[in-house]
């Protein structure tokens, strides 16, 4: 079964900005990297701290894309935390510099269902959950 088009005034939707609350009357902005158009963003709207969290996030996404498999998950991580970050930065929610998450293991014996995972009151998982 094929999708239905959808269409508005006439003419072919397509899947163009990611947005809470979209404005598909607005201009839209071609770029060639992400990263640039967010910091471009950030540099205009006079946001420093979002604008640190926003350069870290891109230099461990770099990181990432240059390490094996198996040590670029930790940077990944870090790249993601602070894409996180500036999000929630740029949002006004309030969270403290802490991961918001950690965790032990029960056993010496490296297994999944060995690991305990602990939730935390603050930090940047729980300004994730409250966005």
């Amino acid at each position: 079964m094929s999708a239905k088009q959808i269409k508005f005034r006439n003419k072919k939707l397509a899947p163009q900005k990611a947005a809470i609350h979209p404005d598909f009357s607005s201009k839209t902005v071609l770029v060639a990297d992400t990263w640039d158009y967010v910091k471009m963003w950030l540099r205009r709207s006079k946001r420093s701290k979002a604008l640190f969290y926003w350069e870290q996030a891109a230099q461990f996404h770099d990181a990432t894309l240059s390490l094996p498999n198996t040590s670029s998950p930790l940077t990944a991580y870090y790249f993601f935390l602070n894409a996180v970050k500036t999000l929630l930065t740029v949002r006004s929610i309030t969270f403290s510099e802490l991961h918001g998450v950690s965790g032990f293991s029960t056993s010496e014996r490296a297994h999944l269902s060995n690991e305990v995972v602990e939730f935390k009151a603050g930090g940047v998982l729980a300004g994730l959950c409250q966005y």
